[in-house]
């Protein structure tokens, strides 16, 4: 068969160019479709976290077992798919079976380990040793910075400062021969000795063993009553990092004081400097994560070290930048949650650098999986919950959301700018509601206004850590150029916070939780349209224009120069001491409300606690702890010697757990200071706590003194406490009482005229059942010459003020209803 000629004038067909030309097409489609999101390893990380944390909440046995019934069960289930998906695809049914088989080893592989690192710390020495009280040697190895407690509250003798020390147990002896041990301890020691500790070094200690309550594996802690004896040194790279950090602590003093206290912390981790107002209104504006290192901080130093490095070739870069990320950890010192925000903050700095969610969400789950495999404890750990989920929202919504703002015109930085800070707000809000049962409103606003700033001070301050020791005078310069940035920090840390309506409750129960979280994603989903995004501009600007004014209108409350204050709590006990410093104060019992003791305390404008004190452990007096914590930082909680009712102790010390509240017991003839308020502990005496018939009478008795106002704290103790106090012979002369048990008949004139108080304060409910307060105590009060009684049931909210013509009072009127409390 022959083949035509082509017509005469004609060109020969060219195919091959027109081959290429759909080729290139094809490949501009494809890189113009955005590949799946790559989801294969979150089944794994989510089975790795169930299993982990049933385990740690649950007895292992028992834990262990259910991972086990539900590790079957998702095979099973896996079987089933397989077996009667008849009219599936080939390829689902074949993805199916080795799916639930993944996520079936998952489960049943975190949970053997967690079961495992439980069962080895219930046997170690050490943890043996603390259940049963034992004193003893013990060798370890320093794991953190001391941490001195006074920072918060401590003790007001010179020369007694006290420190919280991590470290790694090595070996114990308590009087059967040195045993090899490998476990965590917790210690407290006091001198100056403990606090020049430096990590690394290893230790000898002596004191007296103890359960750590607060450890999510059996853990022990050591009241040391010796001095620490050195017998080895810190490695070179521990006592370079100490170098650094001091030298660049001092070159910061030349800041304000202020900034010269926030600059070391934002840097290097070293929190000591930050004041405790400074604290609580970050926290308040959700600027919490950049006064201490987080994951951000690597994601934007070892990120911005990869591009300036990037000429030398992309793996020299990663090196250079996985370099800087180890020396990072070492400088700021590799505790977990700095470990965890080194994690972190890799796959963060993987996304930005990628510009691919499909790389970088497979690195955060298996990033999940190795850090619970390596630490279970993580798995209840509210923090690490918070690092996920904001870095997942950073690399999975948050590029999505910038490339949209960049189609409408917005350039790319200050789209990122806007979006970073509103998406992490999003995917965290329901865990820090779960923890501090609020919702910060002036997060999103207050990170946008600081976020310009970060980077650069960021830069500044590392380049500054990087040369301090070697160039002081040019670490000088530099820090010199942060100060400015550090101080609008701070700047807006306080400004957000004074802010009305900065935070509005919220509960913290568990359908709560989900329904912030089920809002969240709804409101994530709905402002994507644009009409939607109108509507609620619109209506914030409302609600701003109608609740801002009536927020920011001052009812005359609370009264100028106050001291103390008692809360209208219903039937029960909630007092606010004045520590001099705006914003903060010490709290006595938090009444059986949680949200009226809030309501207090946000009518005092205090958002942190340095010391709160549960006088004993009854409904009346502990069932408020939730809200007086709420969205508020707490130094330290301390309670007297009872430990009834059992599911009260057991309520309180979950919530300390859970807020991080280092717990602290009082003990008669201890002094605290705090601001200007000084605490001397009364009783009760040990001694006599045996021969106590009521519970009451195990209440913490103690006297502060504000501004030379002395006022007496009785708890509900009754007639043999009283009776001790006056049979010990104890100072209980004061200008200000605090009635006992709310003012009932068990009350001795002998106690209340050798207090010869003016004024007598009484917290009580209107209407009780327990007619409080009684007659007999209204009479004899008057009858020892008290010229004031003030009471919460009658005149709401009460408070004794120092003037210059020396003690007023004050009362707020009532609010509730009888039958409330």
């Amino acid at each position: 068969m022959t083949r035509a000629a082509p017509a005469h004038g004609s060109q020969p067909v060219h195919a091959a160019p027109n081959r290429a030309r759909i080729k290139r097409s094809a490949r501009m489609v494809e890189a113009e479709v955005k590949p799946p999101i790559d989801l294969r390893l979150a089944a794994p990380a989510a089975a790795v976290w169930m299993g982990s944390a049933l385990t740690l909440w649950l007895r292992p046995a028992l834990g262990f077992g259910t991972v086990s019934a539900l590790s079957l069960l998702a095979l099973v289930l896996g079987l089933l798919i397989r077996s009667r998906s008849s009219h599936t695809s080939f390829l689902m049914r074949s993805a199916v079976l080795p799916g639930c088989a993944a996520v079936f080893l998952c489960l049943l592989a975190s949970s053997g380990a967690a079961a495992l690192r439980v069962h080895a710390a219930e046997k170690d020495p050490v943890n043996l040793a603390a259940a049963l009280g034992d004193w003893g040697r013990l060798e370890l190895t320093i794991t953190s910075d001391p941490q001195r407690m006074e920072s918060s509250f401590g003790a007001a003798e010179p020369g007694n400062s006290r420190f919280l020390i991590r470290a790694w147990s090595v070996g114990v002896d308590t009087g059967d021969g040195v045993r090899s041990t490998s476990s965590s301890i917790t210690v407290f020691g006091v001198g100056s000795t403990w606090g020049d500790l430096i990590p690394g070094e290893k230790v000898v200690a002596y004191g007296t063993f103890a359960p750590d309550a607060y450890s999510a594996f059996p853990g022990a802690t050591l009241t040391a009553k010796s001095d620490p004896q050195v017998t080895g040194a810190a490695p070179w790279y521990q006592r370079a990092a100490v170098r650094v950090r001091d030298d660049f602590v001092h070159a910061s003093a030349r800041l304000a004081p202020e900034s010269a206290g926030l600059l070391p912390g934002i840097i290097l981790g070293d929190v000591s400097g930050i004041s405790v107002a400074l604290s609580a209104d970050a926290k308040v504006a959700g600027l919490a994560h950049l006064l201490a290192v987080s994951g951000s901080h690597f994601s934007i130093l070892c990120g911005a070290a990869m591009v300036f490095f990037r000429r030398a070739g992309p793996r020299p870069a990663a090196v250079l930048g996985f370099v800087l990320l180890v020396m990072l950890v070492v400088i700021v010192r590799p505790g977990p949650s700095v470990l965890r925000a080194a994690v972190m903050g890799a796959v963060t700095m993987l996304a930005l650098l990628v510009g691919r969610t499909r790389t970088a969400l497979p690195a955060l789950f298996a990033a999940v999986i190795g850090l619970l495999f390596y630490d279970p404890a993580l798995s209840v750990s509210p923090g690490f919950a918070l690092s996920v989920l904001a870095t997942g929202g950073l690399v999975l919504v948050a590029p999505a959301w910038s490339e949209s703002l960049q189609r409408r015109g917005w350039p790319a930085g200050w789209a990122d700018l806007l979006v970073v800070p509103i998406v992490a707000h999003l995917f965290t809000m329901p865990i820090v509601a779960a923890i501090s049962g609020s919702i910060s409103l002036a997060s999103v606003p207050a990170n946008i206004l600081v976020a310009p700033v970060v980077a650069p001070l960021l830069i500044l301050g590392a380049a500054a850590a990087a040369v301090v020791v070697f160039v002081p005078w040019a670490a000088e310069i530099l820090i010199a150029g942060a100060g400015p940035l550090v101080g609008w920090i701070a700047s807006v840390a306080h400004m957000a916070a004074d802010w009305p309506l900065a935070t509005v409750p919220w509960s913290s129960s568990v359908w709560g939780v989900m329904g912030l979280a089920a809002l969240a994603a709804a409101a994530a989903f709905t402002l994507r349209a644009r009409r939607i995004r109108a509507l609620a501009a619109a209506l914030t600007a409302g609600v701003a224009v109608v609740l801002i004014p009536s927020a920011a209108l001052s009812i005359g409350w609370p009264p100028e120069a106050w001291a103390v204050v008692g809360c209208e709590v219903g039937q029960g006990d909630g007092f606010v001491l004045s520590t001099g410093e705006p914003g903060s104060a010490v709290v006595i019992d938090t009444g059986p409300d949680p949200d009226l003791m809030d309501a207090c305390l946000e009518r005092l404008g205090i958002t942190a606690i340095t010391l709160l004190v549960l006088t004993h452990l009854h409904a009346d007096h502990v069932d408020g702890l939730e809200g007086a914590i709420r969205g508020r930082t707490v130094g330290a909680l301390a309670v007297g010697p009872g430990r009834e009712p059992k599911s009260a102790w057991q309520t309180v010390t979950r919530l300390a757990a859970v807020r991080g509240i280092p717990m602290m017991e009082l003990a008669m003839g201890q002094r605290f200071s705090a601001g200007d308020v000084l605490l001397d502990v009364l009783g009760p005496d040990r001694g006599r706590i045996g021969s106590f018939l009521s519970p009451n009478d195990q209440s913490v008795v103690f006297r502060a003194d504000v501004g030379g106002i002395r006022i007496l704290f009785t708890g509900d103790i009754e007639d043999e406490a009283q009776r001790a106090l006056l049979a010990d012979g104890v100072d209980v002369r004061a200008e200000v009482l605090k009635l006992p048990h709310h003012g009932s008949a068990t009350l001795l004139p002998a106690l209340i005229a050798a207090v010869d108080a003016q004024v007598v304060m009484i917290g009580v409910g209107i209407g009780n059942d327990f007619s409080h307060p009684t007659k007999f105590a209204l009479d004899t009060v008057r009858a020892a010459g008290a010229r004031v009684v003030l009471r919460t049931d009658t005149d709401g909210d009460i408070a004794v003020c120092l003037g210059a013509g020396g003690i007023s009072t004050a009362t707020r009127g009532p609010s509730l209803r009888v039958g409330v409390g």
